[in-house]
């Protein structure tokens, strides 16, 4: 009867676990935003645009008659605000600047959004590698967002 009793409370462990992890963006699959996105072009930072293409791909299906259609340039930079006594950066800036032009029937309309967070450099590569992209992940997740309510409150002609 333990040994049951164990079972009974790792599987309930596990079923609040899945339950309660992970994030949810603003406007997921599940709910409709009453458009669609297409892009038609993306340029800039390779990173930068693969999770942006990802995160777009989401609402790009869901046949609502309402079809955005969109260009993108992204940029990344990464500047050293102080380095130590051997000149190793201490002190990074990571930015992140996308432009989207939007396209709907004949109109055309423009959204830049920026975000930037000045981080401690680490010593150990690979884990400063992860962390700088968790960050961009943020920031793509953060941009994204703001341009689906940019969309959702746009009036056209």
């Amino acid at each position: 009867s333990n040994i049951l009793k164990m079972k009974k409370l790792v599987l309930i462990l596990v079923i609040l676990f899945l339950s309660n992890c992970g994030f949810t963006p603003i406007y997921n699959n599940q709910e409709n935003i009453g458009f669609e996105i297409l892009i038609e072009k993306i340029d800039g930072d390779k990173s930068i645009n693969n999770i942006l293409e990802k995160k777009l791909k989401r609402y790009s299906n869901n046949e609502t008659g309402k079809i955005y259609i969109i260009n993108v340039q992204t940029t990344f930079n990464k500047d050293i605000l102080s380095k130590d006594k051997t000149g190793r950066a201490t002190d990074l800036k990571l930015s992140t600047n996308v432009n989207f032009t939007v396209k709907y029937e004949n109109q055309i309309k423009e959204f830049s959004f920026n975000e930037n967070l000045n981080i401690d450099s680490s010593s150990n590569f690979y884990e400063q590698n992860n962390y700088e992209n968790d960050i961009k992940n943020n920031f793509v997740n953060t941009i994204v967002d703001k341009l689906i309510v940019k969309l959702k409150l746009i009036k056209w002609l």
